[in-house]
């Protein structure tokens, strides 16, 4: 697990270590959800998308990422994860 503070940062990663899923704030400087999304797209193995949201977004449903609104259900969270990782993979 890694933490960025960045969108540049977060897809420099991504393209290096490849995640099965990232999860970001949609909305603090320097990281605009949307557009974090749309420059992950661009990559050869994209991760899935889990965004902290203000509120829902059917631009960001259409994209297929998740928007989870706070205060986030960890259940919901641990659910996604699990759809969203790897076979091989585990989410603890």
């Amino acid at each position: 697990m890694r933490s960025v503070a960045g969108r540049a940062e977060a897809v420099a990663l991504a393209a290096t270590y490849h995640p099965d899923v990232i999860i970001a704030e949609a909305q603090v400087p320097g990281l605009d959800g949307l557009a974090l999304v749309r420059e992950l797209s661009r990559l050869a193995s994209p991760p899935a998308t889990i965004l902290v949201c203000p509120r829902s977004d059917r631009v960001l449903d259409e994209l297929g990422v998740v928007c989870l609104t706070k205060p986030i259900d960890l259940g919901l969270l641990y659910r996604h994860l699990a759809r969203l990782a790897p076979r091989e993979s585990q989410v603890a």
